[in-house]
């Protein structure tokens, strides 16, 4: 099951989700297709376990940066709260790099075929143009095929938000509460839904600089007026 995971993951992020089925699965495990059944009914449960996997892998390396019971300033404690999501966004890369690369991709064939098209009106080389026009479309349905990784990585925020939101915001609140009295409407809706931009802004093409994830984390727990003393 480990190797099935690992193998999910390597196709996940290569080639995307929709490139994931029990054949591509047991070619690059070395294993048979029937095999790759024993031990799962569907992709969907392969994707929903590497999901899992990568959200306790950032549980796993969250544990790490906050062993330390307190942070001894405020800037420290803003500055675990930024490699925290740094670290969210890291483990949710599979899912990110493909559908970022793929829009990319799909937006130079668009010039391509645009500048075939424009050939074509231009050269008397019809059979060419007709080639290379061909060559575009198919690159665009390989690129096509390659949508549904955008889904994994809602449901990994998701998820990941879940779990490791709470914990984060009451160790970076009960951190700054004891340098600086703080008060705000709303915390966990505000906090949940400001990590959760952090993180797709860093995974689905960085976004979000790390000098920025402080300053929003700052502005969020009123302390922003701090980092101007830094």
């Amino acid at each position: 099951m480990r190797q099935i995971y690992e193998a999910a993951e390597r196709i996940i992020a290569r080639d995307g989700y929709s490139q994931l089925s029990a054949q591509t699965v047991a070619g690059e495990v070395g294993i048979t297709r029937p095999l790759v059944y024993h031990y799962f009914a569907s992709m969907n449960e392969i994707a929903e376990g590497v999901i899992e996997r990568r959200v306790n892998r950032s549980i796993e390396d969250l544990g790490k940066i906050y062993r330390v019971p307190q942070s001894s300033s405020i800037r420290e404690s803003l500055e675990k709260g930024v490699r925290a999501l740094e670290i969210i966004s890291q483990n949710g890369e599979i899912f990110g790099e493909p559908t970022m690369k793929k829009y990319a991709q799909r937006s130079s064939s668009e010039s391509e075929r645009v500048a075939n098209e424009q050939t074509a009106t231009h050269s008397p080389k019809g059979d060419e143009v007709a080639g290379e026009k061909r060559l575009s479309k198919k690159r665009s349905d390989n690129l096509e095929r390659q949508d549904g990784n955008a889904e994994l990585l809602l449901r990994y925020v998701s998820q990941v938000s879940d779990v490791v939101a709470p914990r984060l915001q009451e160790i970076m609140v009960r951190d700054i509460q004891a340098q600086h009295r703080l008060r705000i409407h709303h915390l966990d809706a505000t906090f949940r839904i400001a990590m959760t931009g952090i993180v797709l802004g860093q995974i689905t093409g960085r976004l979000v600089s790390r000098t920025q994830c402080e300053e929003i984390l700052a502005q969020i727990l009123h302390v922003e007026n701090y980092m101007s003393t830094w």
